[in-house]
């Protein structure tokens, strides 16, 4: 009988079943637990393009939005209300491609006024909370190229 080394193998991840045959065993990561901030958006309808039903499938969109939006810490401590104004293009499979701030109609609602500093960043809160929501937001695949939609959010301190 030969001495030699004991077989290895060629690639350093597996074991020889036989001489020439590797055994490789798949080496998937488990799956990301989901974190408990995360966006998770049903097919909205694409409400802009329907005369008839569009007010009713619109109530989809805001419905999802009102679930997952919230207010930002800098905004309450602003004591800021209002709406603010995105402009969403929607790619033809349903994903929000891009989103922009085309307007805001904000005010703080403490009876000191906050500093600037306080408005600017209750102001930069509320963009951002909203364009978290917007860009998680997935819609009806089109034949289209891409939509173009201005829509809002509304924050109120209740």
């Amino acid at each position: 009988m030969l001495a030699g080394p004991s077989a290895q193998a060629q690639s350093g991840d597996g074991v020889y079943a036989a001489p020439g045959h590797l055994i490789t065993f798949p080496h998937r990561p488990p799956p990301p637990t989901p974190r408990p901030d995360a966006v998770v958006s049903p097919i909205l309808p694409r409400f802009w393009h329907d005369e008839v039903n569009g007010r009713t499938r619109a109530s989809d969109f805001y419905k999802f939005m009102s679930q997952y939006l919230k207010y930002p810490k800098p905004a309450i401590d602003a004591g800021m209300v209002g709406r603010i104004f995105v402009r969403l293009t929607v790619s033809p499979n349903g994903r929000v491609a891009g989103a922009q701030v085309v307007g805001r109609q904000v005010a703080s609602r403490l009876a000191a006024p906050p500093t600037a500093a306080a408005l600017a960043a209750g102001t930069s809160a509320l963009e951002a909370e909203t364009l978290r929501i917007f860009y998680a937001a997935r819609f009806q695949v089109a034949k289209v190229k891409t939509d173009t939609v201005t829509v809002s959010a509304s924050f109120q301190i209740e």
